[in-house]
């Protein structure tokens, strides 16, 4: 058997969430850390249902010493198990369909080639959905096809599989709200502008941008000045 449990982890607190789980003897290859309405995904394999309550649903839940690091847990149990992946996936899409087109949807989508594996579950999403883009550039021609050729898929959630650590830093210093739009596309609060330099995926932000800086600098004396 087979199931999901996804994580909302308190904010800088990725890698302490992510040595914990290390410390369960989850392999790496179960653990992801994501970048999207979901911060962490972990995939168990358990026998029973005791198992996996006992093994991993309390110990991942009880993961808050003395300052908590999780918000919040939610459990997808696996209605019909896909075919493994043996590559990793650059993304996972949560779909949502009727149950009558839940078999309908999870084959239309195993036949698309860079779709790795597709699971139907039970949970608040009804379908998990490995996928794999040659490059990331492609990753957005990918999931627009999965919008475009499967039938009966009433919403869509991407969450990016980071391999390395999304960069964001605004001119104002402040945090960007990192997320992922409807199209697949990394955004953050202060613009639309994607690079991705090897495997690590930037976020640069209209501020970061020489030409936009200059404006806002600009901006901001002439708001000094006023008052």
């Amino acid at each position: 058997m087979k199931a999901y449990i996804t994580l909302a982890s308190k904010p800088g607190a990725f890698n302490a969430v992510l040595d914990k789980l290390t410390e369960m003897n989850l392999s790496k290859q179960d653990v992801f850390l994501l970048f999207g309405a979901i911060d962490i995904l972990v995939q168990v394999h358990f026998k029973s249902l005791d198992e996996f309550i006992n093994k991993w649903f309390n110990p991942i839940r009880a993961l808050t010493p003395q300052e908590p690091i999780i918000e919040s847990t939610q459990t997808l149990i696996v209605i019909s198990e896909g075919k493994p992946f043996t590559q990793g996936p650059d993304a996972f899409l949560f779909l949502n369909t009727q149950p009558r087109y839940l078999e309908q949807v999870q084959q239309e989508l195993q036949s698309i080639p860079n779709v790795l594996c597709v699971d139907t579950v039970f949970g608040p999403y009804d379908v998990i959905c490995a996928v794999k883009a040659n490059e990331k550039k492609n990753l957005k021609q990918v999931i627009s096809q999965i919008q475009t050729e499967v039938q009966h898929i009433q919403g869509t959630v991407t969450a990016i599989v980071a391999y390395e650590e999304v960069k964001c830093l605004c001119f104002d210093q402040k945090v960007c709200d990192i997320h992922i739009d409807d199209g697949g596309n990394m955004v953050c609060r202060q613009g639309n502008n994607e690079a991705v330099v090897g495997n690590n995926a930037i976020i640069i932000c209209p501020l970061e941008i020489a030409s936009e800086r200059k404006k806002w600098e600009k901006f901001l004396k002439q708001e000094i000045n006023q008052t």
